[in-house]
């Protein structure tokens, strides 16, 4: 029963870095470092400086539920709270990869560029 409780949340949770690794793939540091602190971001910055919250969100409940699951915190919790707390960390975890994903694959990587002159274009590809 008590291997149970341990081995359970150590398998979702290894089951949810490779959901997020499959589905987002590995975070472009250097492109969410630009988008930070460069004047001009980009979308390729933006969707990296994105996936870098959402491995950094997904790391912390991760690593917050194998500390819950082989800490003494768990047995300080009452039983019920433990369950809720556990299911809504797992949902929680589940929902944003899943948005994390379908935002991925639905991004477009092509700029809309609108709302200035032709002489305002040629003068921004002339830098």
């Amino acid at each position: 029963m008590v291997l149970a409780r341990v081995v359970a949340p150590l398998v979702v949770a290894a089951g949810q870095l490779i959901a997020a690794y499959l589905v987002l793939g590995l975070p472009d540091f250097a492109a969410a470092r630009d988008f930070l602190t460069s004047n001009l971001p980009t979308m390729s910055g933006s969707i990296a400086a994105s996936q870098v919250l959402v491995w950094l969100l997904l790391v912390i409940a991760c690593v917050s539920s194998v500390v819950a699951a082989t800490g003494p915190v768990v047995s300080a919790l009452d039983a019920r709270t433990g369950a809720r707390l556990w299911s809504v960390t797992v949902l929680a975890a589940g929902l944003l990869i899943l948005a994390a994903g379908i935002g991925h694959h639905l991004s477009s990587n092509a700029v809309d560029i609108s709302g200035g002159s032709l002489n305002e274009a040629r003068a921004e590809l002339a830098r």
